[in-house]
């Protein structure tokens, strides 16, 4: 017999690709529409980055230095947060990075709207 009228096997269609490239898609996907989902909520430039966010938050909680009761810390908290959260829909990321004296101005204007609101 010649090697001209020997059958090949068939080729198994995974060949050549490595094993769990699907799984791989699957989180590439995933992340890809986490973030177009993100975006289309918040807009592409309105989000501020989660170190700031977190660092503006913190600096009005704990900027006192002072030690404070739970509650009183806890109702300190919530008026931070609803001030931080109110300014940030008035002041876009990019005019805070332009100016963060204007971003301090009307945290400070809105401040006493959340304490009568929230408490």
């Amino acid at each position: 017999m010649s090697s001209d009228t020997q059958a090949t096997p068939p080729k198994p269609e995974n060949e050549g690709k490595p094993k769990g490239s699907s799984y791989g898609k699957g989180i590439l996907v995933g992340t890809v529409c986490a973030l177009g989902f993100n975006w289309v909520v918040s807009g592409p430039d309105d989000r501020y980055p989660i170190r700031v966010e977190y660092e503006l938050a913190r600096a009005c909680i704990d900027g006192s230095g002072s030690l404070l009761s739970r509650d009183t810390y806890l109702a300190k908290q919530e008026r931070c947060l609803c001030t931080l959260e109110a300014t940030m829909k008035e002041i876009s990321y990019k005019e805070y990075k332009k100016s963060d004296t204007a971003f301090l101005s009307k945290f400070r204007n809105l401040s006493p709207t959340c304490a009568k609101g929230r408490s």
